[in-house]
């Protein structure tokens, strides 16, 4: 019984990460643009932000 609390508990901190704890700007901004809440013009890797732009509908 306490393995599976303990892995729920471990497993419940992936749920609520969010962009925000990303390090690289690049990257939280694509994390940020692939969940609706940004845009990929401040994502300055070309190669990042062909990727997002590709995402878009």
């Amino acid at each position: 019984m306490r393995v599976i609390i303990a892995v729920l508990l471990m497993l419940s901190g992936y749920a609520y990460a969010d962009c925000s704890s990303i390090g690289d700007s690049d990257q939280r901004s694509y994390c940020y643009a692939k969940t609706g809440q940004g845009s990929c013009l401040s994502i300055s890797n070309s190669d990042l932000r062909s990727q997002c732009d590709a995402l878009k509908p």
